[in-house]
């Protein structure tokens, strides 16, 4: 039986092409990001919560298990029948660094098409949430998106509160006394506005 580290500090870089090919798959990333929020669960567990039926998911689960994403974390017996329980080897596993890498655009483009998949069904099963709370500093269920031209100086403090964001989120995984929420961001830069031929 493996443990992952509980260290609130240490992340996973994955920068494998096939680690990171595993997380092309919409199915695969939501059962990491499930696991690293509410692990160890069984794939029983994963099933309710994902909406899928449970045989649907294990070659998921077996390639996350032989791609060193996921560990084997256990047995918990349920109704006199013996469950295998299943980890994330780090809380924290991250992609941002195999995008430094411009050999990896295209998987960065295919896993970033998935994860917008995602994000329109995270949003729909939101809308229909008991918990969901639109206004106030309790929000849980919104968007934005905004165009602009940010100062290397604005952009530095936009990256900075990004990862205090996600450090914050890390942070407070209070099991089931709280909701689940999911949070998701993209920024990308666009084409510029042509050129004022009136200026030189």
């Amino acid at each position: 039986m493996s443990t992952r580290t509980e260290d609130p500090d240490e992340t996973l870089w994955v920068m494998n092409r096939e680690q990171i090919r595993l997380a092309k798959s919409p199915r695969r990333h939501d059962i990491v990001d499930r696991l690293a929020a509410s692990g160890p669960l069984s794939i029983r567990e994963l099933a309710e919560m994902l909406g899928a039926q449970p045989p649907a998911l294990y070659h998921h689960m077996r390639q996350l298990v032989e791609g060193k994403i996921v560990v084997e974390a256990g047995h918990r017996t349920v109704r006199r029948k013996r469950e295998q329980l299943y980890d994330t080897v780090s809380r924290r596993i991250r992609l941002g660094a195999a995008l430094e890498d411009p050999a990896n655009d295209d998987l960065m483009t295919e896993i970033v098409a998935g994860l917008t998949r995602q994000m329109e069904r995270d949003f729909r099963h939101g809308l229909s949430s008991a918990d969901r709370d639109v206004a106030g500093a309790t929000r849980n269920l919104g968007f934005l998106r905004v165009v602009c031209t940010p100062s290397p100086q604005t952009l530095e403090k936009v990256n900075t509160k990004l990862e205090q964001i996600a450090d914050l989120l890390w942070r407070d995984q209070a099991g089931d006394n709280n909701p689940p929420v999911v949070f998701h961001w993209l920024m990308a830069p666009l084409t510029p506005p042509p050129a004022d031929p009136g200026k030189s």
